[in-house]
C-alpha cells in the first residue's frame, strides 16, 4: 500500500519552507533480494564496516571530514559548524537543529528514515547531491542524521561514488576509517549495491 513519507523542508538562510510529499514506497520483501546479493558480499560483513574500536569510536568522535570540506557526523556536532568552517549543514535526522539556524548558514532539512524498506538514495540523493556540490563550492558541508552511522553515511557514500568518482570498496574502506562503524541498515547498503553498479563502479 502506497504510504505518504515525510515532509522536506528545504530552510536556506532560516527563511524559506518548502513542503514535498512523496507518496513512492518500496517494501522490505521487495528489497529482500537485493539485501541477500548485498550482504553476501565479504565487503559487507559486520567486521567488514566496524573497525576493531568502531562502535565506541562512532559514538565519541565528532564530524569526520571525509574528503576536503566535506563531513560526516551525527545531530550532536551541528553545533561545531563554524569550528569546521563549513556554511552548508544537511540534516537527514529526524527532528530540526532550529538553534543553529541562521543568515550565515545553508540548510537542507529532509526528514529520511532510518528504516528496513525505506529507499533513501531513490528518494533523496539527488537532492542531496546538488546541496553537497553547491557547499564544496562554498566552504564545505556537514551531512549529518542522529548518528552519523546509516543516513549521512549513505548519501555521502553515494556522492564520492557519483562525483569523485571512487569504487565502492574504496568507499567503504575510506568510511570505516572515518567513522568506525558505518551502514547498519541493510536496505541502504544494498541502495549502495545499485547505485555503485549504475555507476559502473563496483568492485565486489
Amino acid at each position: 500500500m502506497a504510504q505518504v513519507m515525510p515532509i522536506v523542508d528545504l530552510v536556506f538562510e532560516g527563511l524559506e519552507e518548502v513542503e514535498v510529499n512523496d507518496t513512492s514506497h518500496c517494501s522490505w520483501d521487495e528489497d529482500k533480494n537485493r539485501v541477500d546479493e548485498a550482504v553476501q558480499s565479504s565487503v559487507f560483513n559486520a567486521s567488514a564496516l566496524v573497525s576493531d574500536d568502531g562502535i565506541k569510536k562512532s559514538l565519541l568522535q565528532g564530524a569526520s571530514e571525509v574528503i576536503p570540506g566535506l563531513y560526516v557526523g551525527s545531530v550532536n556536532d551541528v553545533e561545531a559548524v563554524r569550528r569546521l568552517g563549513v556554511s552548508y549543514v544537511l540534516n537527514l535526522a529526524a527532528s530540526s537543529n532550529h538553534e543553529v539556524q541562521s543568515r550565515n548558514l545553508r540548510m537542507l532539512y529532509i526528514k529520511a528514515e532510518d528504516r528496513r524498506g525505506y529507499n533513501l538514495l531513490s528518494k533523496h540523493f539527488e537532492t542531496c547531491r546538488e546541496f553537497i556540490k553547491r557547499g564544496l563550492a562554498d566552504g564545505g558541508v556537514l551531512v549529518h542524521c542522529q548518528a552519523g552511522v546509516n543516513r549521512s553515511v549513505a548519501i555521502v557514500a553515494a556522492y564520492l561514488i557519483s562525483e569523485e568518482r571512487f569504487k565502492l570498496s574504496r568507499v567503504l574502506s575510506l568510511l570505516k576509517e572515518k567513522r568506525g562503524m558505518v551502514l547498519t541498515n541493510t536496505c541502504f547498503i544494498a541502495e549502495l549495491v545499485d547505485h555503485a553498479r549504475n555507476e559502473g563502479l563496483l568492485d565486489l
